[in-house]
């Protein structure tokens, strides 16, 4: 059933979960990250920080170096770099760098989101955060939404001996990796509601047994605009719920 997420009907939507919930769908939400739940993208904010505080060894240019391996033929190559040039870092410390940037640069949440959110756990929901950034990046900004590091899943490397290494640790969780790591983590019972905001969020929505959210957020100016736009024609064309946060 198709349906606008807009403020008069957020509750029918709601009430359309519980009713999920009461006839026995699995208990667990996934939602995408930035410009899903934030109107930005933290993990990049993230990574001005490091560079700002000069917290970390980084290239000449390390801007134009990420966005050359995102942009490349291969872009998980540069979701993963973000984390392995964390490499010696002690977590403690990543996740520290996590908690203040939301001094640094105050994020953007969406009030609609947030609503959901508070709904969702209300009804004993195990609510996840799936993103393409590295995970302890939006460990911080995840606690505006009540969500433990636990269940921010991300690109992340190993950890030894609590600090940083630059060995790839899981999925690079990027298109078709975010639903495999939300089964991964959920013991591979589809969660029963996911939200995401571009076409890359797709495998993730497709990955839920009952409801899917598609927002918009972007102008038409913005990089992701088109992308944004292919997955809001693949939700009508599907029947997802459909939220327009501009």
């Amino acid at each position: 059933m198709q349906m606008a997420l807009a403020k008069d009907n957020i509750d029918t939507c709601i009430s359309l979960l519980q009713k999920a919930l009461d006839e026995g769908a699995q208990p667990v939400a996934a939602f995408d990250a930035d410009n899903t739940l934030w109107n930005t993208d933290v993990g990049e904010i993230y990574f001005e920080y490091i560079i700002d505080n000069k917290l970390v060894e980084l290239p000449e240019n390390p801007w134009d170096h990420y966005m050359s391996l995102r942009n490349g033929d291969n872009p998980p190559e540069g979701y993963l770099w973000l984390a392995q040039v964390m490499k010696g870092v002690p977590l403690e410390d990543a996740q520290t760098w996590s908690r203040k940037i939301t001094e640094y640069k105050p994020i953007p949440v969406f009030e609609s989101m947030q609503y959901l959110m508070e709904k969702l756990q209300s009804l004993s929901v195990k609510t996840y955060i799936v993103t393409a950034s590295v995970k302890w990046a939006i460990e911080g900004a995840a606690q505006l939404y009540n969500i433990p590091p636990d269940q921010v899943l991300g690109v992340k490397t190993s950890v030894v001996d609590g600090k940083i290494t630059d060995e790839q640790d899981g999925p690079i969780t990027w298109k078709q990796g975010k639903a495999e790591a939300i089964l991964q983590a959920s013991g591979d019972k589809a969660p029963f509601f996911c939200a995401g905001n571009s076409s890359g969020d797709i495998y993730l929505l497709e990955a839920a047994s009952h409801y899917q959210l598609a927002v918009q957020t972007v102008p038409e100016d913005h990089m992701i605009y088109e992308s944004e736009l292919e997955l809001h024609k693949i939700a009508l064309e599907k029947g997802y719920w459909t939220h327009d946060h501009r």
